[in-house]
């Protein structure tokens, strides 16, 4: 099955899937509003968490590999659309780098939104 291609990059037309995806699973959201019912209430809570995992995880992977991508299309790598040049060790290095990256950056969140103990609130 062939998608349709909205932009020459990947991760932009990752990310338009993404919003057209986002769209679809706001329409039972919006039900449960309009109908509040127990079974639409369930629905929007399996909807709602669908929502959060896409901005939480997919999303934010996606923004990360826009420079990524545009680097190697500069380097010549990337040719066009749907035509890459990159070997697989290559490639397995690039997507492993960029998971590192993304789990360093949420385990920083994590830890800076960690609420103070006891001993650090009796020095403020």
């Amino acid at each position: 099955m062939m998608f349709p291609i909205f932009n020459k990059y990947f991760s932009f037309n990752a990310i338009i899937y993404i919003i057209l995806s986002e769209l679809l699973l706001i329409i039972p959201i919006i039900i449960f509003y309009i109908f509040p019912t127990t079974f639409w209430f369930f629905v929007f809570l399996i909807f709602s968490f669908l929502e959060c995992l896409i901005h939480l995880y997919l999303i934010p992977m996606l923004i990360l590999f826009i420079p990524i991508e545009f680097y190697l299309r500069k380097t010549g790598r990337i040719i066009k659309a749907n035509v890459v040049n990159i070997p697989v060790k290559f490639q397995k290095y690039i997507y492993i780098i960029a998971a590192l990256i993304y789990i360093t950056i949420t385990i920083i969140g994590i830890v800076v939104g960690q609420p103070m103990t006891e001993e650090e609130l009796r020095y403020d």
